[in-house]
């Protein structure tokens, strides 16, 4: 059977996992990422440089726990709970390691994300670049 456009965009499969965190004395809801949260996501972590008409991608780690809890938390209704990512990434990058770790173990098993996965990324993105090509 061939889904429609409606059956798709109505489609529930935003799953969510409630995890205690003893350290903040109660859950958090994490979510798991939207197609372009994780697109954000992939982007934020990696750091592009041309040089001689090759784009060398690199990863960039610093913060990169944080930078995906901060996509993946909601509150109770699916909404984020940070106003904006940058904000959940600074209060995220100062709390306790042990918390973060255990929330960022539910968030990376929801979304299927592993260390392979950037990897991946990195290696996929670096291309040569045509020579009549403007840089960005």
């Amino acid at each position: 059977m061939t889904l429609s456009k409606e059956t798709i965009a109505g489609a529930k499969d935003l799953t969510f996992k409630d995890v205690k965190v003893p350290e903040w004395d109660g859950s958090v809801r994490v979510r798991v990422l939207t197609a372009k949260e994780e697109d954000d996501y992939e982007e934020s972590i990696i750091t592009m440089e041309e040089s001689e008409g090759v784009r060398h991608i690199t990863p960039n780690l610093t913060n990169a726990k944080a930078k995906l809890i901060a996509r993946c938390l909601v509150d109770e209704n699916g909404d984020p709970i940070f106003a904006t990512v940058a904000e959940g990434e600074k209060v995220l990058g100062g709390k306790s390691a042990s918390a973060i770790n255990r929330i960022y173990r539910v968030a990376v098993k929801l979304n299927g994300l592993s260390k392979q996965d950037i990897e991946e990324l990195v290696k996929n993105s670096e291309t040569a670049l045509p020579e009549d090509s403007p840089s960005d």
